[in-house]
């Protein structure tokens, strides 16, 4: 018999998601994550980080947190911005070949990491297309069956996943990059209200905040908050979510 409700039980789900592969993921925000019972996804280029420490994140995926897939080279759109987007990095000069090729790589050898083969896709930059700006390509289509979603672009702050109105190849994510305690306990508060699905995006945790960096009182702060919803909301990788929403179909 099928849940009552679409997330195992749950009112509502958010999952916790984490860019870069950084070594603070291994050191903080993973036992952070499970002193409270949670777990989370962690977006891991295929970098020198992921390979130096290839051991330990494979340990993290055995206890139940998600290696998802992102690329190899971590390409993006460039618009002028600074020269940190290298020409060959550009997602402007890929093709879909080009694009394919460096995703199931990067698979492979998160396959082989984790022993398993099911996995989301963290969209780099948040961006979900490829070729020149006057014909772009989108890659919704293209995400499965690579992937069993994608977390896709970033959407408005008033906005989370209906469950009765999936899009898996673009869910949809929320940035908590920069954003106050406040900001991101109201992100989970609607969740748990609408009975929707969140899934926020981060990089950095440290002792201070910063570009791309939450502070690790703030994180810590959220996961409370998290933690204080009960049964209410679960929280849960990408690819397990999905699989619950999939299975109460």
């Amino acid at each position: 018999m099928k849940n009552s409700s679409p997330f195992n039980g749950h009112r509502a789900a958010v999952s916790l998601t984490y860019d870069d592969c950084m070594d603070c993921h291994l050191d903080l925000v993973a036992p952070a994550l499970e002193a409270r019972g949670f777990r989370g996804t962690f977006y891991t280029p295929v970098n020198a980080v992921l390979m130096e420490r290839m051991d330990e994140w494979a340990a993290a995926s055995r206890r139940g947190h998600e290696l998802g897939n992102h690329t190899l080279f971590h390409p993006c759109r460039s618009y002028g911005g600074g020269d940190w987007i290298k020409p060959w990095r550009d997602l402007k000069a890929y093709d879909l070949p080009r694009w394919e090729a460096e995703v199931d790589l990067a698979n492979l050898i998160l396959n082989r990491i984790e022993g398993r083969t099911d996995r989301s896709f963290g969209n780099t930059c948040h961006q979900n297309t490829l070729g020149p700006d006057e014909n772009p390509e989108r890659l919704d289509e293209h995400m499965l069956p690579r992937f069993v979603a994608a977390r896709g672009t970033k959407r408005d702050v008033d906005e989370s996943i209906d469950p009765a109105n999936l899009t898996p190849g673009n869910l949809g994510t929320l940035g908590g990059d920069g954003l106050s305690l406040d900001a991101l306990k109201a992100l989970v508060d609607m969740a748990v209200d609408r009975g929707h699905w969140i899934i926020l995006t981060f990089h950095g945790v440290a002792q201070e905040a910063g570009r791309l960096t939450i502070a690790e009182s703030t994180h810590s702060a959220l996961l409370d908050h998290c933690a204080a919803h009960g049964d209410d909301l679960q929280i849960a990788p990408v690819r397990e979510v999905m699989a619950a929403l999939t299975s109460a179909e």
